[in-house]
């Protein structure tokens, strides 16, 4: 189960992509990434 933050910050990473905001489309994608990268070591 993906976490809320983590999809909700791929979400909000798409949505600035397609607004051109380059800088929040980076920072929302990385830090969704992030978060689930962290969510599938602490699994294991």
């Amino acid at each position: 189960m993906i976490s809320t933050i983590g999809v909700a910050s791929l979400f909000l990473a798409a949505i600035s992509h397609f607004q051109e905001w380059k800088a929040a489309s980076w920072f929302f994608g990385g830090a969704g990434a992030l978060v689930m990268l962290l969510e599938l070591m602490g699994r294991n």
